[in-house]
């Protein structure tokens, strides 16, 4: 049966294949050239998204710009390949052929509306998922459209672990590429990106790119902060993460530090993902688990009284972007992060939170943290919600991107 899927799945996208790049490429190009005879307005811009819209990724780097974009007069949209998360998850997870197949076609009828704008912000990759094609889609819309911009927060390639060498008759037959998100470095011109490092990784493969850094910003209001600072000193602490649940597994090495503490000190800690937390070390504390929804996301996060972030240290980690802890200390929350990359910017120094390299280290900055006077806490929360929203929200950095747009 699944032989049957399987090479189903490879007919479909050949005639897909033939159709899109020798009917409807066709058609687009004399549409863009003949038909919309390059009237686009010099302040109208689009997103391009994958994820649906109840994803932080979507609001954060794209929706909430569009927002303020048009506050400003532009014409700004964000388009995605299905808007409902349920049935975005449903289709991945049951019926992954067919999201496939069916995201090539809606990708593909979406330029036509795509190219009316007259700046293009691809978030990410233009197809999700979709190494098939030899990135057909990608080399079109830049031969058709001269104002394309590839927006990262992530090294895509270290997490598919590129390049991959395509060896097998099913990759080939599909022009499978192996190395989609590196090759996509090369055909783009302009770049946002969200840190110094992933600047440098984009450097490295295409060294006359035109790259912004625009990290993923916040915008919240004084109410939005967290209670911590209403607590008195004999409340237990609330120790927080959120993030998504392929992450969860980095918490397992934080729990028998915990399980240490917890037979002198009271302290919770609170999850907040779209899978509840099950670690492999049995704890000897209460974990409270929250769905994360976009539109509790601020008010959960300010339950957490101490934020967590720990990492690995390996190539994809490091293109990550930091933005929970961006979060946590932009609601005030005193925050212990990894000592890699990006983290160092958001955390200059102990004034505002803690760096930490290894698991002792872990073990110093928790025990420091349930040892330290609540004032001294609230001034690191303090300190830390004043540096993020300087540098880290969206009204610091919508002039530059403004700016970046009109060139």
């Amino acid at each position: 049966m699944n032989k049957i899927k399987s090479l189903l799945f490879v007919i479909f996208f050949l005639i897909s294949f033939i159709l899109i790049k020798f009917i409807f490429f066709p058609i687009l190009f004399i549409y863009t050239f003949f038909i919309l005879k390059k009237t686009h307005s010099a302040k109208s811009v689009i997103f391009i998204e994958n994820f649906p819209i109840e994803n932080a990724g979507y609001y954060y780097r794209a929706e909430a710009w569009v927002k303020r974009l048009k506050i400003d007069g532009y014409l700004a949209k964000t388009i995605t390949l299905i808007d409902d998360k349920k049935t975005w998850d449903y289709y991945v997870i049951y019926h992954f052929n067919f999201f496939l197949i069916y995201t090539l076609w809606k990708r593909t009828f979406q330029l036509f509306e795509v190219l009316k704008f007259d700046v293009i912000i691809v978030r990410r990759e233009l197809l999700f998922f979709n190494e098939y094609g030899d990135l057909f889609l990608e080399k079109f819309l830049m031969k058709v459209h001269p104002n394309v911009i590839l927006d990262i927060d992530d090294d895509l390639g270290a997490a598919k672990e590129e390049p991959r060498r395509i060896v097998n008759l099913f990759g080939k037959l599909l022009f499978e590429t192996g190395n989609k998100f590196n090759d996509s470095l090369l055909l783009y011109s302009k770049f946002i990106v969200g840190s110094d490092y992933l600047k440098s990784l984009v450097l490295n493969k295409n060294p006359k790119a035109n790259i912004m850094i625009l990290p993923t910003c916040v915008e919240y209001q004084e109410e939005d902060k967290s209670d911590f600072y209403l607590k008195d000193n004999q409340s237990p602490f609330v120790f927080g993460w959120t993030g998504i649940s392929g992450n969860l597994h980095l918490l397992d090495f934080l729990i028998p530090i915990f399980n240490k503490f917890s037979e002198k000190y009271s302290f919770k800690l609170l999850i907040i993902s779209g899978q509840v937390y099950n670690p492999t070390t049995t704890p000897k504390f209460e974990i409270v688990n929250i769905p994360w929804s976009l539109s509790d996301d601020i008010k959960n996060i300010s339950k957490i009284d101490i934020g967590l972030m720990p990492l690995i240290d390996t190539i994809s980690n490091r293109g990550k972007c930091g933005f929970k802890l961006i979060q946590y200390m932009s609601l005030g929350i005193p925050s212990i992060g990894q000592s890699i990359t990006v983290n160092l910017d958001i955390i200059p120094n102990e004034k505002y939170g803690w760096l930490v390299k290894s698991e002792l280290d872990w073990e110093e900055a928790i025990f420091e943290i349930l040892n330290s006077p609540r004032e001294n806490l609230k001034t690191i929360g303090a300190n830390a919600s004043v540096h993020i929203n300087k540098k880290y929200s969206f009204d610091a950095n919508y002039n530059e991107l403004k700016n970046y747009l009109a060139h």
